[in-house]
């Protein structure tokens, strides 16, 4: 991938970035490091009102579901992860299991740049 694209509008950083070859892959990382359990709920809502099947991912993150949706011969996958206060949205044309690795590792390393500002949830 190529250096991102970025911009920052308050709480909410997004990261563009463009696959270095010719082909038509690409990636939007957003980061909303003030988010909440309702702010999640609510953006879920909208994604379902205009008809998006959200599924439900497991495995990291307090909370995540995706979406996939296609338009003539692309697929855009989404993942929206809620860790505490932060949420990220990853989409991109890159397939759905592909999507979510870079979603885990986006949280994984933002976990690990931020130690302080993400509880990390108790496990039993």
């Amino acid at each position: 991938m190529n250096t991102p694209r970025s911009a920052t509008h308050g709480s909410v950083t997004e990261c563009t970035y463009q696959a270095r070859s010719g082909s038509q892959l690409a990636v939007l990382i957003r980061f909303d490091t003030n988010s909440s359990e309702k702010a999640f709920a609510s953006d879920r809502s909208i994604f379902e009102s205009h008809g998006q099947k959200l599924g439900q991912v497991t495995g990291f993150g307090d909370e995540a579901y995706y979406f996939s949706e296609t338009a003539g011969k692309s697929t855009v996958n989404t993942i929206v992860v809620r860790q505490g206060r932060l949420q990220i949205l990853v989409t991109g044309s890159a397939a759905l299991d592909q999507t979510a690795a870079i979603a885990h590792q986006t949280l994984t390393e933002y976990e690990a740049a931020h130690p302080s500002v993400i509880p990390t949830t108790p496990t039993t």
